[in-house]
């Protein structure tokens, strides 16, 4: 079994070296067995994350909430916002596939018109921490499958 280990600074932040300009985007395949003490630790990042359950059943906790999900569901976690994941009860086998993206891959450039008018007021927006899509909800299921598809 290969370990994985999460790169963090001493405030828990986490870099992501690969990524840079010219392609800003990231996914993880992350098999939860094969982190150390089988759990992605306390971090947080600038860049919002997208996360969809390929397998088990995860937990995401943030500082005064846990998020069950289940195979087939996804969250969105903001940015800057302290989470950990590990496997619900337990639960072996866990897969969850991680989009991370800095917002230049929608925004162009920094503030620009749509950084300013769509990108900022949401990664800003300190009440929104995360938004959960579960594969129960019709509404959510063309988000799902594109996550999927990615």
């Amino acid at each position: 079994m290969v370990e994985h280990v999460l790169s963090l600074d001493e405030n828990l932040s986490q870099s992501f070296p690969a990524m840079n300009l010219y392609f800003p985007y990231l996914w993880f395949w992350g098999d939860l067995d094969n982190y150390i003490d089988e759990h992605v630790p306390w971090h947080w990042h600038a860049e919002p994350e997208l996360c969809y359950v390929f397998q088990g059943e995860v937990e995401y906790h943030l500082p005064e909430e846990v998020i069950v999900l289940h195979p087939g569901d996804a969250i969105f976690v903001n940015s800057n916002v302290l989470h950990m994941i590990c496997p619900h009860n337990g639960c072996k086998d866990s897969v969850i596939i991680a989009h991370i993206f800095n917002k230049l891959l929608f925004t162009g450039y920094h503030h620009s018109s749509i950084d300013e008018k769509y990108f900022r007021p949401i990664t800003r927006c300190r009440s929104l921490l995360y938004y959960t899509f579960h594969q129960t909800d019709p509404s959510h299921n063309a988000i799902i499958q594109l996550m999927k598809e990615c």
